[in-house]
């Protein structure tokens, strides 16, 4: 990982961000690294298939008599709520032919609900309009952007994605071409490659006697939904293990969510 983030930092478009968005970009390819090498499981297995077309892939949750809720969401602290998830992409606007946000919500050092900002569907749909607008000094009063997303700004530089320290609202995350987005993708595989082959072993035997037993009666369970209360928590505790012992974010005392913009000039 340090290997990852001394090459992150040498890429050319390194000089251009400043050192929060730098960090921002850094925690964003150790998350993305370390969800593809957890989640790095090949299977045979195929859903079953329906008569009319297509397959079955139906996953359900067995809750244990006596399930004390405020005790067990307790582990929900250390989630990657939702993984890696990306919003916009191709598109005719002020400049740009292609706007994409690619983040992860966490629970460490950010707000894991940054969406609620000007309400779930105004987030996805404008938060990257927002943010290309305010980038190029386009006036908002201009823009298509609904008020209620502009009414979430301050919330915005709560969560880290603005700032407004310089007297006017910035963008305080990193914004890469996609040409130099591509660049971070390609350290992020070398990275993941890297740690197939020096723990990709150990990880295997860790989750073939981790899966989850299932009655006999349940037919064509595929692997995958067997093994995921075995990974999903360890993406963030790899990373939350990482910080207490100071080798991640250790200069890190404001709020860092791992979040990218990319976009495309036309």
């Amino acid at each position: 990982m340090d290997e990852l983030i001394a090459g992150i930092r040498d890429m050319e478009f390194g000089e251009k961000l400043n050192q929060r968005q730098l960090r921002k970009l850094e925690r964003y390819a150790v998350l993305r690294v370390l969800q593809a090498f957890f989640q790095n499981r090949k299977t045979e297995q195929r859903c079953p298939d329906r008569r009319d077309g297509g397959c079955w892939a139906a996953v359900g949750v067995e809750i244990p008599a006596g399930y004390d809720e405020g005790r067990c969401n307790k582990a929900d602290e250390y989630v990657v709520f939702g993984g890696h998830r990306t919003s916009g992409g191709k598109c005719d606007y002020n400049g740009a032919g292609f706007l994409q946000l690619c983040e992860f919500d966490t629970s460490l050092l950010d707000e894991p609900r940054r969406f609620l900002a000007g309400g779930p569907h105004n987030y996805f749909v404008y938060i990257t309009k927002l943010l290309w607008c305010i980038r190029q000094n386009v006036a908002l009063t201009d823009s298509e952007i609904p008020n209620e997303m502009l009414e979430g700004i301050p919330q915005l530089e709560a969560v880290g994605l603005l700032s407004s320290e310089s007297g006017k609202v910035t963008v305080d995350i990193p914004v890469l071409d996609r040409k130099e987005y591509k660049g971070v993708e390609a350290a992020v595989g070398a990275a993941v490659e890297r740690l197939k082959k020096e723990l990709g072993d150990e990880l295997g035997a860790f989750l073939k006697c981790s899966m989850l037993q299932v009655p006999a009666y349940l037919k064509n369970v595929l692997d995958v939904h067997r093994l995921l209360p075995a990974t999903q928590y360890l993406v963030m505790a790899a990373v939350r293990k990482a910080y207490e012992k100071g080798l991640h974010l250790q200069d890190v005392d404001y709020c860092c969510p791992p979040v990218v913009l990319v976009f495309e000039e036309k």
